[in-house]
C-alpha cells in the first residue's frame, strides 16, 4: 500500500521493523521497489529473499523479472561484471536469461551473448522469441554468419517458428551479412508479413544500386493492403538519394503526399537529402520551407545540402 502511494520508504521501514518476514512481505517489497522504478533495490531484495531460504513464488519471479531490464541498464553504463553477479543469483527465468542476453549485446559483448544463449540451451531453459532476437543482435556483431544459420536451425526446430518478430530479425541478420537470397527467401516463407518485415527488405536492398528491385517490391507491397510508414518512406528517399535517382524520389514523394505522412520530421529530412544529392535544390528548399516541423538533423541537412 505504501509502495502504491509512493511512500516506498515508509514501506520499507515497516518491512525493516517486521520480526517475521514471509514470501508474502519479501515479495510486496520487491515489487514496491520495481513499481516506483528503483530496480536496483528490487534485484537487491530479491537477493537478501534468497539468502534466508525463501523459495519465490511466481508473482516474485514476475516482479523480478520486470526488474531484470535493470540489468541491461549496467550493461549500458559498463557494469557488466554487477550485472553478472545479480544474474548469477536469479533462477533459471527464461526473462532473466533474455535480459542478460540482450544486455550483453547492447554493450557489444556478442560472443558472450552467443554463449548465454548456449547455456540457455545446455540448461534446458525454453527459449522464446526474445531469446532469439536478443541472440540474433549478437550474432550481428559478432559477424560470423555460420553462428547466424545455427541460430537460423533452431529457430525452425522451436515453437516461435512461425513469429513474424523473429523471422524479422533473421532476416535483418541475413541481409547485414550480404546473402540476400536467404533473407528474400525468409520473407517470402513469411505468412504474416507485417509492415517491418517489408521495411527490412527495403532496408537490405537499399545497400544495392537495383532502383526496380525496390520498386517492384514497394508494388508488392500496395498489393497486399499494408500502408507504408514513416520508416517506409524514410529508406526510399535515403536510397534514391544514394542512387541519386530523381525520378524515383519524386514518384515517392507522390506516394508520401497521398499516404499523409510526407510531413513527417523524418520523411522531410530523408526527401531533402534526396533533392540535395541530386542537385535538385530548389525541391529541397520548398521541402524545407513547407514543412511545419522543423528539427536540427532537418535544419542540418538543408545547411550541409
Amino acid at each position: 500500500m505504501y509502495a502504491k502511494c509512493g511512500l516506498l520508504a515508509s514501506g520499507l521501514k515497516m518491512f525493516d521493523e517486521m520480526p517475521m518476514k514471509n514470501l508474502f512481505s519479501w515479495t510486496l517489497v520487491i515489487s514496491g521497489s520495481v513499481q516506483t522504478g528503483e530496480f536496483e533495490m528490487g534485484l537487491g531484495v530479491y537477493l537478501e529473499m534468497r539468502r534466508t531460504g525463501l523459495v519465490p513464488n511466481e508473482f516474485a519471479l514476475g516482479c523480478v523479472t520486470k526488474g531484470s531490464d535493470a540489468l541491461g541498464n549496467n550493461e549500458l553504463v559498463g557494469d557488466i561484471e554487477d550485472a553478472e553477479r545479480v544474474f548469477e543469483c536469479m533462477d533459471n527465468h527464461v526473462g532473466c536469461w533474455n535480459a542478460m542476453i540482450l544486455g550483453y549485446a547492447q554493450c557489444d559483448y556478442g560472443f558472450e551473448s552467443l554463449m548465454a544463449m548456449c547455456l540457455m540451451q545446455y540448461k534446458g531453459i525454453p527459449m522464446d522469441a526474445f531469446t532469439f532476437i536478443n541472440a540474433l543482435k549478437g550474432c550481428l556483431i559478432v559477424g560470423n554468419l555460420n553462428f547466424g544459420r545455427q541460430i537460423h536451425g533452431l529457430i525452425i526446430q522451436s515453437e516461435v517458428a512461425f513469429s513474424t518478430a523473429v523471422m524479422n530479425s533473421l532476416m535483418d541478420m541475413y541481409f547485414k551479412n550480404r546473402e540476400e537470397l536467404y533473407a528474400l527467401k525468409v520473407f517470402d516463407r513469411l505468412q504474416d508479413k507485417d509492415i517491418i518485415s517489408w521495411n527490412t527488405v527495403f532496408s537490405g536492398l537499399s545497400q544495392g544500386d537495383d532502383t526496380r528491385e525496390i520498386g517492384r517490391f514497394f508494388h508488392k507491397l500496395m498489393l497486399t493492403g499494408l500502408k507504408p510508414n514513416c520508416v517506409t518512406f524514410s529508406i526510399l528517399f535515403r536510397f534514391c538519394g544514394e542512387a541519386l535517382d530523381l525520378v524515383s524520389g519524386l514518384q515517392f514523394y507522390c506516394l508520401a503526399l497521398q499516404f499523409g505522412i510526407s510531413d513527417e520530421i523524418s520523411v522531410t529530412t530523408s526527401l531533402i537529402n534526396t533533392f540535395s544529392k541530386c542537385g535538385a535544390m530548389g525541391k529541397a528548399c520548398l521541402v524545407f520551407k513547407s514543412a511545419p516541423f522543423k528539427s536540427i538533423r532537418t535544419c542540418n541537412k538543408m545547411i550541409s545540402g
